[in-house]
């Protein structure tokens, strides 16, 4: 369904590839985290116009946070190969988003209703989408960005645990759903 809120959404996911691109062929950073941070700020932006509009859409509810998961996806690999951002932090990150990917999906292909985001979830997408960019932006040798590189870490820190409790928040959620469809099928 072409909605002007769907429309939002595939602009922030054509995007992705060109923050990987700025990053990884062109080692452009700030213009990649200038990208980034356009991707990140307008990520309320389509829910809010489906709501204004009367444009809430199934297909809206599912694409608005795929694109988050593939921009977070597409950020991090961007700045782990960039040596940006440290490993034991993009595993963290990475591991969540496809933890959350495979749960979404497993629980559509098993006709399952599909689970609403939580609120942990869309703070912890806001903090790593205000963290990414400041990682990609500041130079980790460069003395003068320390302070903003701290703002970073506290916001990819306070963002990682959020998201991790979101999935907590989905486990339940999916289960749940689970347990209803088992009922329904033995009715």
């Amino acid at each position: 369904m072409l909605t002007v809120p769907n429309l939002v959404s595939a602009t922030r996911l054509a995007m992705a590839p060109g923050v990987a691109w700025l990053v990884l062929r062109k080692q452009r950073y700030a213009e990649a985290a200038v990208m980034l941070g356009l991707v990140g700020s307008t990520d309320w932006v389509d829910g809010y116009l489906a709501r204004r509009l009367g444009q809430v859409s199934a297909i809206g509810k599912v694409l608005d946070p795929a694109v988050d998961r593939i921009v977070i996806s597409t950020a991090v690999l961007s700045a782990l190969s960039s040596g940006r951002l440290p490993r034991w932090l993009g595993a963290a990150i990475l591991s969540r988003e496809l933890f959350v990917s495979g749960g979404g999906v497993f629980l559509a292909r098993s006709h399952h209703r599909r689970l609403d985001v939580v609120r942990h979830g869309k703070v912890g997408t806001f903090l790593l989408m205000t963290a990414l960019p400041l990682f990609l932006m500041v130079d980790p040798d460069r003395s003068r960005w320390q302070r903003l590189r701290k703002f970073a870490w506290a916001s990819a820190f306070v963002g990682a645990i959020s998201s991790w409790l979101a999935a907590g928040d989905y486990i339940r959620a999916a289960r749940a759903a689970l347990d209803e469809a088992q009922t329904e099928r033995t009715e």
